[in-house]
């Protein structure tokens, strides 16, 4: 029986052992700070759902409000909301849904339980 193959030294081995752990743990890291990054913005995400859900609350306890409407993203005009318990939430896709506040504020409660989820699946 013929055996073909390479003939290490115990120091080559050694260093290319090295070589391959270190790029394995380059790798490793990088990947580790892409969650880090990713576990950030969902954090961020889900203070932003917890705001949302104490505006949405908070709206309808007054059945006309005063306040600056929305023209685009940089213009604002002074104006009134009426029918105060109206949302319209974003089912995904361009598709949207008339809903009270009760419904809007739980709507936004199963959004941020799936955020949780994410972040407990991300921390383990």
């Amino acid at each position: 029986m013929n055996q073909e193959g390479t003939i290490f030294k115990p120091n080559e081995i050694d260093a290319d052992l090295r070589e391959r752990l270190e790029t394995l743990k380059r790798y490793a890291n990088t990947e580790i700070e892409k969650c880090d990054e990713l576990i950030q913005e969902r954090e961020k995400e889900l203070e932003e759902y917890k705001q949302l859900r104490k505006k949405v609350a908070e709206f309808p306890k007054v059945l006309r409000r005063e306040d600056w409407l929305p023209i685009n993203d940089f213009a604002f005009i002074r104006g009134t909301y009426n029918n105060t318990n109206k949302f319209y939430t974003l089912l995904g896709s361009q598709y949207f849904v008339e809903r009270s506040s009760v419904e809007t504020v739980e709507f936004i409660e199963r959004r941020m339980k799936g955020f949780f989820d994410l972040l407990y699946l991300l921390l383990q």
